[in-house]
């Protein structure tokens, strides 16, 4: 059997990363090639009925009591053979009569209805049918493992249309066992055939996905690799890793290759890869639109009604109280089949009222079956809370004879209640006294309100107003004053404070006090004026009376390395001139203008060069004054 392998290395690549547009593909072969779990009924494509398959149980559309008859009859139709035994017999006629009288629901063929031992049994009676063919076009040198695994794929998924020239391979029975078996690209055992002597020679295979070997049916998920039963087409035999058609360290990829009618162009879609190499149980999808999940479980009829859930509740009021279902809750619902009942609430009440009442909420939930399912609950609203009382319970006020103190102005507490407040009283305590001292102006005032409802609970809100006086009197303050040597300094002559106020408007205090401080051109008196109100609060004021003395000014002159220092004391801010002259030769050695401030100002006068006699001259800015000073260098 020199032909059962051939080298595949472009083939599997090209499987691997094939490049076909899904588009190139009409709508139903695409669904068939995506769902392994079904069969392909590729019959509908290809213009012959949905029932023309080996083992469908029927010569038309519909199973019946004529089948029956038929297949008594032993006269041999594909069809009818549905024990798979390739022959037409009393035992056909049984299990047809058996599904006619509804005692089966279906027949060893019904491919999607079958559990994982049934597929694998009615997968043995196809590969029996498939084993005369095999034995026979095997001997044919041209037909090699890619060959068999095509004419496999033909008689069993099935393509859809046949190209007219095509005459290799035999179309006769396209789609004839309606079997989704897939074609399937691995490498082969070295060391079995000599005739194999490296790991790049590929084999091509047949695969389909018959679940786990058990009674359980719709179920086999095509991404585990033990659910897959492969088949070498040209033994007719069902093969596993390990063998010689499928090495235990190669890949192995499932793919759909069909025909497209309109082109005459044979594509392909690999489905599903696992790598022996690595964790050959668990695959890859390698199309993002393989079918994972059985479809042909058939759905439950649901009679089971949907359960709601209820917990009662005990509410306290509230004037903005929700008692919607959304905002409450309180309720659950559960169905066995819907996850989304259809939900419908009413509710009946007896409120609402400050004295409380109930709510009767009926609950009726409807699955997608037309289940129902109800529960009542009950909500009820009570009033045992207190009033709220919030607001400043301390405030501090500074006395003024208009304060207003009312609670207009300094503010009322803000009264909630769950239900609602019926009524609300204020009463004063003051320990102001009218007496003209400071308890007139330093007092504290104490008010109480008392809030009830129409429940009878009743809160209290205490809040004391602090009045005290600490702001100080006002007044105008006299001007500082410049007087000569020997005039009055009395208040009556340098000014007194007027318009003395206190915010009392009671008796305010005014005195004074002198710091004299004595100086070469006369003296400064500090004059701090202070007036107090009958609390104790001052403000003060410091009064600057100068007293010039009879000279106005001084000079003195010291040589001081470069420089002449002239320390000279002004009895007012001005502008002077400072003349150096030599007596001996009459040369004046330096004029500087400079500004001084009123008192003593210290010049420094840049000399390098000087002479034995020197005069220093001081004029002041209005030549009003001079004063001359010597000096002898040295």
């Amino acid at each position: 059997m020199k032909n059962i392998a051939i080298i595949m290395t472009i083939i599997l690549g090209m499987i691997s990363y094939n490049s076909f547009g899904q588009s190139s593909f009409t709508e139903f072969s695409l669904n068939a090639a995506l769902n392994p779990h079904s069969q392909p009924n590729i019959h509908t494509v290809n213009g012959l009925e949905s029932m023309d398959y080996h083992g469908s149980g029927t010569l038309g559309l519909v199973i019946s009591q004529s089948d029956v008859d038929a297949a008594n009859t032993g006269v041999y139709n594909y069809r009818l053979d549905v024990n798979g035994d390739l022959t037409i017999n009393s035992a056909d006629a049984y299990l047809i009569q058996q599904y006619v009288n509804g005692e089966i629901d279906y027949l060893p063929g019904h491919w999607n209805m079958l559990n994982g031992i049934e597929k694998r049994s009615w997968l043995a009676k196809y590969l029996n049918y498939s084993k005369t063919r095999a034995e026979s076009i095997g001997q044919s040198p041209k037909w090699t493992c890619g060959y068999f695994m095509v004419q496999e794929s033909i008689s069993t998924f099935g393509i859809e249309g046949i190209p007219p020239s095509e005459s290799f391979y035999n179309y006769s029975e396209n789609g004839r066992w309606n079997i989704p078996m897939y074609r399937t690209a691995v490498k082969v055992t070295l060391g079995i055939n000599p005739d194999i002597t490296t790991n790049n020679d590929g084999h091509f295979v047949n695969a389909t996905l018959v679940g786990p070997n058990t009674t359980e049916r719709f179920i086999g998920d095509p991404l585990k690799m033990s659910n897959w039963q492969f088949t070498e087409p040209q033994l007719a035999k069902v093969v596993v890793p390990g063998d010689f058609s499928i090495s235990d360290e190669g890949p192995v990829r499932i793919f759909w290759y069909g025909l497209y009618a309109p082109t005459g162009d044979y594509l392909q879609w690999q489905l599903v890869s696992f790598d022996l190499s690595q964790d050959g149980e668990n695959g890859t999808k390698d199309h993002t639109e393989l079918v994972l999940e059985n479809p042909n479980k058939p759905v439950e009829v649901d009679t089971e009604a949907p359960v709601v859930t209820v917990e009662n509740k005990t509410l306290e009021m509230l004037q903005t109280l929700d008692t919607s279902p959304a905002a409450l809750g309180g309720y659950t619902v559960t169905d066995n089949t819907d996850p989304t009942p259809t939900v419908v609430i009413e509710d009946e009440s007896t409120g609402p009222n400050y004295s409380g009442y109930v709510i009767t909420r009926t609950i009726t939930a409807t699955d997608d079956s037309g289940n129902v399912g109800v529960a009542i609950q009950t909500i009820t609203v009570v009033d045992t809370t207190p009033i709220v009382a919030t607001g400043d319970d301390y405030e501090e006020f500074e006395y003024s004879t208009t304060l207003d103190l009312s609670s207009a102005a300094t503010g009322e507490p803000t009264f909630t209640d769950n239900g609602a407040v019926e009524s609300v009283t204020e009463v004063d305590e003051s320990t102001q006294v009218m007496d003209g001292t400071s308890k007139q102006v330093n007092f504290v005032v104490t008010r109480t309100w008392t809030a009830k409802d129409f429940a009878d609970n009743v809160t209290e809100f205490i809040k004391h107003l602090d009045v005290s006086d600490s702001t100080a009197p006002t007044g105008d303050f006299p001007e500082n004053k410049t007087v000569e040597e020997g005039a009055s300094t009395d208040p009556s002559v340098t000014g007194e404070p007027q318009n003395v106020l206190d915010n009392s408007n009671l008796e305010v205090t005014v005195e004074f006090e002198d710091t004299v401080t004595e100086s070469e051109g006369g003296k400064t008196i500090e004059r701090k004026w202070t007036l107090t109100d009958i609390v104790g609060i001052s403000l003060s004021h410091v009064q600057t009376i100068t007293v010039n003395a009879s000279q106005p000014f001084y000079l003195t002159v010291t040589r001081n390395a470069n420089n002449l220092e002239v320390k000279y004391f002004s009895k007012v801010d001005e502008a002077i001139t400072i003349q150096v002259m030599n007596i001996g030769g009459g040369k004046m050695l330096k004029t500087q203008s400079t500004d001084v401030t009123k008192g003593s100002n210290t010049i420094l006068i840049p000399l390098t060069k000087s002479f034995t006699f020197n005069l220093v001259r001081v004029i002041d800015s209005n030549n009003d004054a001079t004063q001359s000073k010597s000096f002898r260098d040295f």
